[in-house]
């Protein structure tokens, strides 16, 4: 038990070492205010509670939302609320709650790898997963990320070990049961959640194919041609499937507990339609212009992402810098390499690493389909895998018994650690030893670049839509704006801070509308708020517009003989400048 705590508190007390830093940087993204933060601040100070669509349930003349996107649950809405409570609406308290959330992901990849492998490839995933670069940054800002997926794919891992190797006929059903929970609550989290599963599928689809081909010809060549084994061909009666082959009843526990687990999902679509209507028409060619059919380009990119997400380098440019360990993707080629040359010599054990394999390699395949765009953050869901596939592919050096030809390709026992001398490790030959080295060598590059990423990330204090300009944005209008008169934004990416961050004192009303160009109703609504004196409006600067609006504002204000005065100038660190502040002059 000694053995079993320290190997999981030292990867956390390093994980916790890398992920708590400067917890306010970078700035507040649109993100993780619109889909956690504001709601959360709204529901602790008693206030109307912005609920996406309207949708909810609605309890003492509030409505408590059901989601916080037409494919993302509103997990992050209740899950932070004992941290506001403590420690109010602040960024602080949001991003404490993620990086536990981070936390606790270890912790599940700890319990799986444990349970699947044992302790020694348990200790080695965690400590990699607890300074990988992606996983950092990613669970510091996990509502932009949605990092509550990782923590369910690993539950779900975990949970599918304990039923296939614990579980006894009267309480398999059970763990069946929670399965089917957590995978409904992963699809409700996020709807991404479907290419974990289906990678599961995938891989057991896979695997037992070869099981049953097998078992096939086996009977075959000994002659068996009884009902049994022709039944066994088209139904699970007498076959034995990898993990395990589930009973009736383990079906049923895990359907009826999958669809409790949707049940948000479920009533949110009965409300509004809203997921059906969101995928329906981003099914062909998303909103942010990706051709779902056009397959095989999205693969080549979305590989090319993957490999700058295992190395943690492009991908986190916003922080100040671009950094990376190029060790991974070399890495993680020859734990897939070991990995399939032990499956196809069917070696003792290789069916569990190679599904995780497979897992792996469908999810990466499936994510060339979106229903948004083609986001690096979407490997967020994938992120625990990498290091569990390194951490037992090493099994095949540091276990003799798990591989015993690796005992005469890895060189004689060290005197130095003593003859065949069993420990931790177990006995130590030349290729443990070196094998040790590198994976020391790759953990140590991974907190190098963690370190480059905050000293950068200090400097820059967060670039693009994830700048701390907005946290003096914020500063700004809680002492400029007038109280009876409106905040209009003007582009996406700071209104819910404002909101979130000032308890709504300060609102700002989003008229730029969602579309590319002006749409129909702009001018009416700009014509609303000018109208007002006192209206402050709140552009980026054209390096940071997401939906340009100024050249129309320009053009509105012209048309009645008005003018627009700059009233301050927002900017970055560096001083370049972020966010304009208008008003306008009759």
């Amino acid at each position: 038990m000694r053995r079993y705590l320290l190997g999981l508190l030292l990867p956390l007390a390093v994980y916790f070492a890398l992920a708590l830093p400067q917890l306010d940087l970078p700035g507040l993204h649109n993100d993780e205010a619109a889909e956690a933060g504001l709601q959360a601040s709204q529901i602790i100070s008693g206030g109307a509670i912005s609920a996406f669509r309207d949708a909810g349930i609605t309890l003492g003349g509030r409505t408590f939302p059901l989601m916080v996107q037409d494919y993302i649950g509103a997990f992050n809405v209740y899950l932070p609320l004992p941290f506001f409570a403590l420690f109010g609406s602040t960024v602080f308290a949001l991003r404490l709650y993620t990086v536990l959330i981070g936390a606790v992901t270890i912790l599940f990849t700890f319990g799986f790898v444990t349970e699947a492998f044992g302790q020694r490839p348990a200790f080695i995933a965690a400590m990699l997963l607890a300074t990988s670069p992606s996983f950092i940054f990613w669970q510091r800002q996990g509502v932009f990320v949605t990092s509550l997926t990782a923590t369910l794919t690993m539950a779900a891992l975990w949970v599918g070990a304990l039923w296939a190797k614990r579980g006894s006929p009267k309480t398999a059903w059970k763990l069946a049961a929670l399965l089917g929970l957590i995978c409904g609550a992963g699809l409700y989290a996020k709807l991404l959640f479907i290419w974990i599963i289906g990678g599961m599928v995938g891989a057991l689809a896979i695997i037992n194919l070869l099981v049953v081909a097998r078992q096939f010809i086996n009977a075959k060549t000994q002659g068996r041609k009884d009902a049994k084994m022709i039944s066994s061909w088209f139904g699970i009666r007498g076959l034995e499937l990898f993990p395990r082959s589930p009973a009736m009843a383990d079906l049923a526990a895990f359907g009826m507990a999958a669809i409790l687990g949707l049940l948000p999902l479920l009533t949110y679509n009965l409300q509004t339609g809203g997921t059906f209507l969101s995928v329906g028409t981003n099914l062909g060619t998303s909103y942010y212009g990706v051709n779902n059919l056009n397959f095989a380009e999205n693969l080549r990119g979305r590989i090319d992402q993957f490999g700058a997400v295992l190395a943690g380098r492009d991908h986190l440019w916003y922080l100040g810098g671009s950094f990376g360990n190029a060790m991974w993707e070399t890495a993680l080629r020859l734990a897939a390499l070991a990995i399939v040359a032990r499956a196809l010599f069917r070696r003792q054990r290789s069916r569990a690493p190679l599904a995780l394999l497979l897992l792996l390699a469908f999810g990466v395949i499936q994510t060339s389909f979106t229903v948004s765009g083609l986001f690096p953050t979407h490997f967020s869901i994938f992120a625990p895998l990498w290091p569990v596939i390194i951490a037992v592919a090493c099994e095949i050096v540091f276990d003799p018994f798990y591989e015993p030809l690796m005992i005469h390709l890895s060189g004689p026992p060290l005197s130095f650690f003593g003859n065949w001398a069993f420990g931790w490790l177990g006995f130590l030959n030349m290729g443990m030893t070196v094998l040790a080295v590198g994976l020391g060598f790759l953990w140590t590059q991974d907190v190098f670049v963690v370190t480059q990423y905050h000293l950068a990330l200090n400097k820059s204090g967060g670039l693009g839509p994830h700048s701390d300009a907005v946290y003096r944005l914020v500063d700004f209008l809680e002492e400029n704006a007038d109280a009876t008169a409106p905040v209009a934004a003007m582009d996406w990416g700071f209104a819910p801070q404002v909101r979130m961050l000032t308890n709504s004192r300060v609102a700002p009303q989003e008229i730029f509308g969602y579309t590319w160009e002006p749409d129909d109703g702009f001018s009416g609504r700009l014509a609303e708020v000018a109208t007002q004196p006192g209206t402050l409006f709140v552009f980026h600067f054209p390096q940071e517009t997401i939906f340009p609006r100024r050249e129309a504002f320009d053009a509105y204000l012209q048309s009645q003989g008005w003018r627009g005065e700059q009233v301050a100038i927002i900017s970055r660190r560096d001083g370049a400048p972020v966010f304009e502040v208008v008003r306008v002059r009759r």
